[in-house]
């Protein structure tokens, strides 16, 4: 059952991704897209993905302070103290 459960997992990121990919080519400069595939990223375990995704959403919306604290919050996470503070 553990193999089913986590291709499960994997089918339901890729659909998620898949429909947000689609998204974002519809609409480049829409940054909370972007947040979106950061949160998908981050609630299956892949930090350094979240981690760049919540930052491109960052670079498309300089003046939402909550998409600046997301990625500076994952890189941290990541061990990246330094880099988070940028």
């Amino acid at each position: 059952a553990p193999a089913e459960l986590k291709k499960l997992k994997e089918e339901d990121e890729a659909a998620s991704m898949q429909i947000l990919q689609d998204l974002s080519d519809r609409f480049p400069k829409v940054s909370y897209v972007k947040t979106m595939m950061g949160q998908v990223k981050q609630h299956f375990g892949k930090k350094e993905e979240a981690a760049a995704l919540y930052e491109e959403a960052s670079l498309l919306n300089r003046s939402d302070p909550i998409l600046i604290f997301k990625a500076a919050e994952m890189r941290r996470k990541n061990g990246q103290t330094a880099r988070a503070k940028n």
